[in-house]
């Protein structure tokens, strides 16, 4: 399952799903559904929702940290949430314009996420039989109203509003 947002970073998600992506996916039999988000909370309500999440091998996400956030949220309110977020890989490839989550996870290389090298890498690891899903610790809140999922941080207060100011900016 392929996520794009065509609004992340600088916009440049569909045209690296079109000329990358797709061409490594079609060239090693992997079959795929692509959804183009259109909004708010898109990604997460298909997520929430989908039938039959479990007859894909993983999600493809081609964003920032903003779309990995509701797949992800979308994961832990779905009713089968204990099966399948342990065993559904996730794999990102860098189209949003602060990438935390793979910033932090390659800060030991000292390049910014910019080089194509690691986008290069990302769609390689996506499309390769051999690939192994890395686990990434998660902060897990549940309340009486609904299941919240973080990889990164949580914050609120001032700080989640300079978040979200920065975010509309």
């Amino acid at each position: 399952l392929v996520f794009a947002n065509p609004n992340s970073g600088s916009g440049n998600a569909l045209r690296t799903f079109r000329e990358r992506l797709e061409p490594q996916l079609r060239k090693n039999h992997i079959e795929f559904e692509l959804i183009i988000t259109n909004g708010s909370s898109h990604a997460k309500s298909v997520i929430r929702s989908y039938n039959d999440l479990g007859k894909f091998n993983g999600i493809v996400i081609l964003s920032g940290d903003g779309l990995v956030s509701e797949v992800l949220n979308g994961l832990v309110e779905r009713e089968d949430r204990t099966s399948i977020v342990p065993s559904m890989p996730i794999g990102v490839v860098p189209c949003g314009s602060g990438n935390g989550l793979l910033s932090s996870l390659f800060f030991s290389q000292n390049e910014p996420l910019v080089n194509p090298k690691f986008t290069n890498r990302a769609i390689e690891v996506c499309c390769s039989p051999e690939s192994r899903a890395q686990p990434v610790n998660l902060l897990h809140v549940q309340t009486d109203k609904e299941n919240i999922a973080s990889f990164l941080s949580i914050g609120w207060g001032l700080i989640a509003d300079i978040g979200e100011y920065t975010e509309d900016k």
